[in-house]
């Protein structure tokens, strides 16, 4: 398994979410996972590119959901944090998982093929660092 980090150098995102240069494209054709470290709006206010990963207007309009929603994950606290994010109308994330683009869950941990990703606090305010290990 290959691990890329994505939209990990700040306020700026990788992918851009209208971008068609050659790196932000095939950006967002590998987005499985999105990984939220803490809350701050750098990080999460993004949240609008899930729809250019995911969504498909017209299949929506016709019902149809994608077949593989992306999972979004983050300790509990965090995740709880981020599901109050949204507009009068409800919050992003539970309006995304309606359509079928994520799927959120919360976790300390993440493994996939020999890699595992561990969620690690690091402050009062729950910040986490993401902890990468190879394992075999």
């Amino acid at each position: 398994m290959n691990v890329i980090i994505l939209g990990s150098g700040g306020c700026v995102s990788t992918p851009r979410a209208c971008c068609n240069c050659r790196v932000c494209t095939e950006a967002r054709q590998k987005v499985e996972h999105i990984l939220y470290s803490h809350c701050d709006p750098d990080h999460t206010m993004g949240m609008r590119v899930i729809e250019q990963l995911k969504m498909d207007w017209l299949a929506d309009s016709l019902g149809k959901k994608p077949d593989s929603p992306i999972e979004i994950s983050s300790l509990p606290t965090i995740l709880e944090d981020i599901k109050k994010q949204g507009t009068k109308y409800g919050s992003f994330i539970q309006y995304y998982e309606a359509k079928g683009l994520v799927c959120a869950k919360e976790i300390r941990a993440f493994k996939k093929d020999n890699i595992l990703i561990e969620l690690v606090p690091v402050d009062e305010q729950e910040h986490v660092a993401i902890q990468l290990l190879e394992t075999y």
